[in-house]
């Protein structure tokens, strides 16, 4: 429908009144009917008009309420529509703007899903691609918009200020560059604040090397404390140049008690472009260097190889403690270069080994260079002093002399020779040649109390348990030894005299 068949199907035009009621002419009953016909008064149409309210307009048979002609010959440029809603339509019939009756907002969506729902048909401003655009805002113009591969770009006024989410099957973001390579692809600086003033804040970025500059946080605040600033670095190579580095810095205070806090700008940490860490210093000599501090580790192990070079002449330790600013044979050994050996090089006080708080084995040092224990490649242990075994009276209950029984025990065992399976039990470096000993098992059968089961299930003797058997089967035999000699004294004594009497 166009305007011209609109007032068509419309009452008569005002011009077409006016005549009727001219002076000295008689209106007909028409002339009411069409007068009556024209105003906004009545009911039973579409538009509807009281004396206390405003215009009233009523929709159509297809839902439409108004309809927006620009000149009588034109066709329907717009209508408004109001069925479940409120649409703006075009001539076509297209909603172009529609608001629910839950409050949803539809711009080219006549069924919005969200609060303002946005569809578009067709390209739009800004190179074909713009949705949001706010022209004519400082030197260019601020807009958001995506490209045909489904790019996204948020710009600001200035012509370098961007950002842009790659969507095209990348996923990349860039901020300030239009082809970010990485997913978070960032030129210029980024800081990292707290507060509007940037009085607490972190700055982060890089540094050209050809300028003689140092990169770090460019306040320090004394008011409104925080613990870490990160401050990288890096200097031109040269006289004096440290080389590109990473530096990790603690933001002191002015005043304050808590323990995460100290006064003053501290560098806490370094890493050097030659890989060395410095915690505590800002020069590390080797890869590790932990200055006027502990290391602890915790629910963990820490593994140890084979040095690749020979510190100060010391061959192949795994682990070196420095002293006085030099290497120390009696104070620095863990570990060899020798296969299977291990050296344990302690300079003063005692080596020992201890598990859950009790001493299971102690080395005590001597002033001479002779070794207090050493323990060979093949299980000997020789002793240049001895071996010792607790025995005082204070550890020990339940105490009672052994036995005749276990004295005679001692016939039923049985001395034997024999060589170790040394290629089937390679693990357990046995050595050659013929061998005198116990076997474990009839030992077992004897002497239970010195046999030990080991974790593997193979036996061991205590054969220093057998000294005390040995010892009381000497007594006896002594007083058995003593007895005998009194008789022979004794029989000796009865032929003297019967020599005599003869």
């Amino acid at each position: 429908m166009n305007f011209q068949d609109f007032l068509i199907n419309t009452t008569t035009a005002r011009s077409g009144l006016k005549p009727s009621f001219n002076t000295g002419e008689t209106p007909t009953q028409q002339n009411f009917h069409d007068l009556i016909d024209g105003l906004f008064l009545l009911q039973d149409d579409s538009v509807y008009k009281d004396a206390n309210n405003g215009l009233a307009v009523r929709t159509g048979a297809d839902d439409q309420a108004l309809l927006f002609f620009d000149h009588e010959s034109q066709d329907l440029t717009w209508s408004l529509e109001i069925k479940d809603g409120l649409h703006i339509k075009d001539k076509d019939g297209n909603a172009r703007f529609s608001v629910l009756s839950d409050g949803k907002v539809g711009i080219g969506n006549i069924t919005p899903s969200a609060c303002l729902h946005v569809v578009s048909d067709a390209a739009s401003l800004q190179d074909n691609t713009a949705q949001f655009y706010a022209p004519n805002i400082g030197e260019s113009s601020s807009h958001i918009h995506w490209g045909a591969t489904g790019d996204w770009y948020i710009r600001s006024a200035a012509p370098e200020g961007k950002v842009v989410i790659q969507d095209g099957g990348v996923g990349n973001v860039g901020i300030g560059t239009d082809g970010p390579g990485q997913k978070l692809d960032i030129k210029g600086k980024l800081r990292v604040s707290d507060q509007a003033t940037n009085t607490e804040n972190v700055d982060i970025y890089y540094q050209n090397a050809d300028v003689n500059e140092t990169l770090y946080s460019n306040s320090y605040p004394d008011q409104h404390e925080r613990a870490v600033i990160l401050r990288p670095n890096a200097y031109q190579d040269g006289a004096g140049a440290g080389g590109a580095g990473f530096q990790f810095w603690t933001q002191g205070i002015t005043g304050g008690s808590h323990p995460n806090y100290e006064k003053g700008h501290i560098q806490a940490m370094v890493i050097r472009k030659n890989g060395n860490i410095g915690i505590g210093t800002a020069s590390p000599g080797e890869k590790l260097n932990v200055y006027n501090g502990n290391i602890r580790l915790d629910n963990g192990f820490m593994r140890f190889d084979n040095t690749p070079s020979s510190p100060s002449g010391i061959t192949g330790y795994c682990l070196v403690f420095y002293r006085d600013g030099s290497y120390y044979n009696y104070n620095t050994g863990f570990g060899k270069s020798s296969d299977k050996d291990v050296w344990f090089n302690v300079h003063e006080g005692s080596f020992k080994y201890t598990w859950a708080g009790y001493d299971r084995l102690t080395i005590n040092l001597r002033s001479n260079t002779s070794a207090y224990y050493v323990i060979d490649a093949h299980g000997k242990i020789a002793s240049s002093d001895g071996l010792v075994h607790s025995s005082d009276l204070r550890f020990k209950k339940d105490i009672t002399p052994i036995t005749s029984e276990a004295i005679t025990k001692l016939g039923q065992l049985q001395g034997k020779t024999f060589q170790w399976r040394t290629e089937e039990f390679k693990e357990k470096n046995f050595s050659e040649g013929t061998k005198i000993g116990f076997i474990a098992q009839e030992m077992l059968n004897v002497y239970p109390e010195l046999v030990n089961e080991g974790g593997d299930g193979y036996y061991s003797i205590n054969y220093s348990g057998l000294i005390p058997i040995l010892t009381e089967a000497v007594k006896d035999l002594n007083n058995k030894n003593e007895a005998l000699e009194a008789r022979v004294l004794h029989l000796e004594k009865l032929v003297l005299s019967a020599n005599i009497e003869a």
